[in-house]
């Protein structure tokens, strides 16, 4: 998905083999999206793993928790160009299946914009 300022791409979605917190119950799944999120101009682009939500689809808003599939998306602000890459990480209900990503950072003198994403596992 590109914007106008940032292009975020989504290399994998998977369920992640670190369970969910017991709190949650076993009706839950921890789940990864791994991305890439590219600056495109001069404007700062943050590379922030709790800009990112995903959303089921009776509306359900889900944010991003610790621990997870991989290396995370570190909070960082690429220069123009340079690659930020990780995982992104979620628990879920275990009957979720269809999601949309979306990640809307704010934009550092700039407006906030937003990138969605259909994920299906």
């Amino acid at each position: 998905m590109r914007t106008a300022h940032y292009e975020l791409r989504v290399s994998a979605f998977q369920e992640c083999s670190v369970s969910p917190p017991e709190s949650l119950g076993a009706s839950s799944k921890r789940v990864g999206v791994e991305v890439s999120l590219t600056p495109l101009g001069e404007l700062q682009v943050p590379a922030n793993p709790y800009y990112a939500l995903l959303i089921d689809r009776e509306g359900n808003v889900y944010e991003a928790t610790l621990g997870g599939c991989g290396a995370p998306l570190s909070p960082s602000l690429p220069e123009p160009q340079q690659i930020a890459r990780g995982w992104i990480t979620f628990d879920l209900p275990a009957d979720a299946h269809e999601v949309q990503l979306t990640y809307a950072p704010e934009l550092l003198g700039g407006p906030k914009e937003e990138a969605s994403l259909q994920l299906q596992l």
